[in-house]
């Protein structure tokens, strides 16, 4: 059984694992041009998305249920909110059957306190052989950490 764990947004990531053991992880393919600089920056490639999930087709997907948070404003909010439905969107268009959670929930049954390093600690110690670091980066990217421990959250 393949599953894939995704943390929306612009700095998330994707996280296959097929019968628990860790088949392809990828950060949200995003791009940006000239005019979208101005505006709103980044955005998620949903084709680029759509890509990748087709070429593993999990039987099941969990997402990480995200919502507004005190402090953020209304134009980056609009942005998140667009990319999340946006996956969402995309797993229904390939049928791929998806499951919601907060991360509340999982951090909470996987015994994870709020703090970022925590999750990459456990993810470098379970899937020793996996790399948290993207191309042209020197520091484990916190988005690909959490993908890998919601999709293995799913398989507890």
């Amino acid at each position: 059984m393949i599953v894939l764990g995704v943390d929306p947004g612009i700095s998330g990531g994707l996280a296959f694992l097929d019968g628990g053991k860790a088949a392809g992880l990828y950060v949200m393919p995003t791009y940006r041009t000239d005019e979208e600089k101005k505006i709103h920056g980044h955005k998620v490639d949903f084709h680029t998305f759509a890509s990748i999930v087709e070429m593993y087709r999990p039987d099941r997907a969990v997402v990480e249920r995200v919502s507004a948070m005190p402090g953020q404003g209304v134009s980056s909010m609009f942005t998140f909110g667009g990319a999340y439905t946006g996956v969402l969107a995309c797993l229904q268009a390939l049928s791929i059957p998806y499951d919601l959670v907060t991360p509340q929930k999982w951090k909470k049954e996987m015994g994870f306190k709020k703090e970022k390093k925590e999750t990459v600690k456990w993810c470098m110690e379970r899937y020793p052989n996996v790399s948290l670091i993207p191309p042209r980066c020197r520091t484990p990217h916190s988005g690909l950490a959490d993908a890998l421990a919601i999709a293995s959250w799913a398989l507890m």
